[in-house]
């Protein structure tokens, strides 16, 4: 993160003077964020998400010139309404197919997404092929999985089964790989709408080695009592020869 420990320092001294000064507004100790950005060492969510909500930015803004995201935004009320009227039958023919064993693709997350106003119940016709997260905090270690698709790509490629085997398994992962995933659901959180975004994991779980490129949609939706959780939907990119 230190891309973005940069940002947030510039920021805080163009706002407050100094970056002494933003990081006292902020109630982040200084001595201890300006020694890791003077090393270039990993600055942690906990430190970089307070200085965002004191400096008046989002965590999505502070990435936004991060190349790799693709960062698609919600349509407006007409044209989503204009959308689901065209789209209606369409829809209604993916569904059909999802729920006699075809698997879905991005698209057809997206057009659920907008179809079901984010309402997720684990009778949902994706339900199977997507993971449900709770919302995260900026102190958070790892992603807390609230429900593990028993066809998504995490149980498939990694093969997870419940929550205790992802984090076990998931834990594996580099200690960057992890933080960029977190941050990938603060953004979500912060701007309340879906992001889709290609990425590439590598590492090691139990003596495997793990390297695969994916398209990957997380999106904010609320279970039947509206309690927020952060919907994730993994699809395999094809190999470049």
């Amino acid at each position: 993160m230190k891309i973005a420990g940069e940002k947030v320092a510039r920021l805080a001294r163009e706002k407050f003077g100094s970056l002494r000064a933003g990081c006292e507004a902020a109630g982040v100790n200084y001595k201890t964020f300006n020694a890791q950005l003077n090393r270039g060492s990993r600055l942690t969510l906990d430190v970089i998400y307070p200085l965002c909500r004191c400096l008046g930015v989002t965590v999505e803004q502070l990435l936004s010139d991060d190349a790799s995201v693709i960062g698609l935004s919600a349509q407006d009320a007409a044209d989503e309404q204009r959308a689901l009227a065209y789209n209606q039958k369409l829809r209604k023919l993916h569904a059909e197919l999802i729920r006699h064993g075809t698997p879905p693709d991005c698209d057809d997350i997206l057009n659920w997404l907008r179809s079901s106003g984010g309402r997720f119940t684990p009778h949902d016709q994706i339900s199977g092929y997507v993971d449900v997260f709770q919302s995260v905090d900026p102190s958070d270690n790892l992603m807390k999985p609230h429900l593990i698709g028993r066809a998504s790509l995490a149980s498939l490629w990694i093969g997870i089964e419940s929550a205790s085997e992802y984090n076990r398994k998931v834990g594996q992962f580099s200690r960057d790989i992890i933080d960029a995933s977190l941050m990938a659901h603060l953004r979500v959180q912060e701007a309340n709408r879906y992001n889709v975004e290609d990425v590439t994991v590598y590492g090691e779980i139990d003596g495997k080695v793990i390297e695969e490129s994916y398209r990957r949609v997380i999106a904010p939706v609320k279970d039947e009592t509206g309690r927020n959780f952060n919907l994730v939907f993994a699809q395999l990119l094809p190999s470049i020869e």
